[in-house]
């Protein structure tokens, strides 16, 4: 695997890359997703990006990097994932165009994905109607969001764990300030 020559479209090839890639990752609990659990980019780092999505990405994307050369590479969590899923063994046949669509309502989902055009991930974007992330809260689970956090645990681990999703956060921020959810 690592005797392959270096390029963003080889990096799932090298077992260095993979191994921080699969740092990352966590078993979202009840389902069989797998997702992202690293840090995340709100704003567009690629040309490509830009163009597609102006300066400001619509959505949070999960990324990691990777330091080669002297020259600091980004890699977004679910194309990397879909690479390493779907093409094992060779390059990366995805261009700037592809989106990687999610198939199971969760965003953060890296496994359950196919390959589209912007078209398709534009009408995927709502999921399943009723999925985790969707779900009402009870009011003892208000009280115990509230009550952890005021005990020092983290937004981004209490909205995993409530609504199945780290981007949730500020819905915790309004839950723990008494706003409006």
């Amino acid at each position: 695997m690592s005797d392959v020559e270096w390029s963003k479209e080889t990096a799932h090839l090298h077992e260095d890359v993979v191994e921080k890639f699969q740092k990352h990752l966590a078993v979202l609990d009840g389902t069989s997703c797998i997702i992202w659990a690293g840090p995340y980019m709100s704003r567009a780092n690629s040309e490509a990006e830009k163009r597609m999505h102006g300066d400001q990405v619509t959505h949070p994307i999960g990324r990691f990097a990777v330091q080669k050369g002297g020259k600091r590479y980004y890699f977004q969590a679910n194309r990397f994932a879909y690479n390493l899923q779907h093409h094992p063994n060779e390059r990366s046949p995805l261009t700037d165009q592809d989106q990687v669509i999610n198939t199971c309502g969760n965003s953060e989902c890296l496994i359950h994905n196919y390959v589209g055009d912007q078209s398709e991930a534009n009408r995927s974007k709502g999921g399943h109607k009723g999925n985790k992330n969707s779900r009402k809260l009870t009011d003892a689970q208000y009280l115990e969001i509230q009550a952890r956090a005021a005990n020092g645990e983290s937004h981004p681990a209490l909205a995993l764990e409530f609504f199945g999703s780290r981007k949730r956060k500020s819905t915790i921020w309004n839950i723990v300030h008494n706003m409006e959810v």
